[in-house]
């Protein structure tokens, strides 16, 4: 159970991406992933919305951010890995 969780919580940012995109994803689990990114700070929730809904390059990213490249590429993994902690929290 915990890990489908976290399996909901990965499909449902990519729904969200393709909602931003224009797209009709299939509803449902939106409450909950919404849940799990109001657990994550300001950055890390950033971070994640333009890694996977406005689909930014890392290069691109620490370019708007001012950073070097590793330093997001730690950054979205770090975010993911706490919001994998998250959901799978019982």
């Amino acid at each position: 159970m915990r890990e489908s969780r976290a399996k909901l919580a990965f499909a449902e940012l990519h729904r969200m991406r393709a909602t931003a995109m224009g797209k009709n994803p299939r509803p449902g689990g939106r409450d909950q992933i919404a849940a799990l990114l109001r657990n994550l700070d300001e950055g890390d929730r950033s971070l994640l919305e333009l890694r996977y809904i406005h689909e930014m390059a890392a290069a691109d990213i620490a370019k708007l951010k001012g950073w070097k490249t590793s330093r997001v590429r730690v950054r979205i993994h770090r975010a993911l890995e706490a919001l994998r902690r998250h959901a799978l929290r019982p």
